[in-house]
């Protein structure tokens, strides 16, 4: 059955005009790529969809070999750079992505819901642990469509616009497998603690803690586990 569906899945997408499919047939649970990625919807473009333009060693979920990759963030899409073609890894719910050289980000794919409420797969940073709950970073961009020449004004090129970095924790309210998201505006991220936003803030100002640091946020967040319960 899994080589029927994954039949039809490919021929939807060499149908819907997609380039050609390669498998690789590894430790994976049958790793798709769509071979020869081109962005051609990002001609004459200011920016880039990319956290870094270079592919970086990587490993896949559990493989030894070591791969390429670099993350297309504006699309949530991961690039794979095999033998000099550019492929598209197919995602799912909790694969993992370890760079080897640099900042050794742990990567994670996880269904979330994107800025119209649709859910999808995104990839988020793994940070850290924080009592029993995990903290995970997520970069986004943005793609501004060209604006057209309007009386007295010049057109715009299209161009992409990095947005403000967003941090997440698995959800301790209600035990989901949802990420929570920790609002970036000072009020909002008070009000998150509930009843104990006023225990939060005096901690802040106390330790004269940055929640937009990721550092300071750990702390911030163990506090308000250590003392939730009191």
């Amino acid at each position: 059955m899994r080589y029927l569906l994954f039949s039809i899945f490919a021929l939807h997408l060499l149908g819907a005009g997609a380039q050609a499919v390669q498998v690789i047939n590894e430790p994976m649970d049958m790793i798709v790529y769509l071979v020869n990625l081109k962005n051609t919807g990002y001609a004459d473009v200011d920016g880039s969809p990319y956290a870094e333009e270079q592919f970086r060693p990587a490993t896949i979920e559990n493989e030894t070999k070591t791969r390429f990759i670099r993350l297309n963030t504006a699309d949530e899409v991961v690039e794979v750079k095999e033998e000099g073609k550019v492929m598209q890894l197919r995602l799912r719910e909790n694969l993992h992505l370890q760079f080897t050289n640099g900042p050794k980000a742990e990567m994670i794919v996880k269904m979330h819901p994107d800025g119209e409420g649709r859910s999808k797969l995104m990839v988020f940073e793994k940070m850290k642990s924080v009592e029993d709950h995990t903290l995970y970073l997520k970069e986004r961009k943005k793609f501004i469509p060209k604006k057209a020449k309007e009386a007295f004004q010049e057109s715009a090129k299209a161009r992409f616009i990095d947005l403000p970095d967003t941090y997440y924790i698995t959800d301790f309210k209600s035990n989901s497998p949802n990420l929570l998201e920790l609002p970036r505006k000072k009020k909002a991220f008070m009000a998150f603690f509930g009843t104990h936003k006023n225990a939060v803030d005096t901690y802040i100002k106390k330790e004269k803690l940055d929640y937009k640091n990721t550092e300071d946020l750990v702390k911030i967040l163990t506090f308000f586990f250590e003392n939730r319960a009191s």
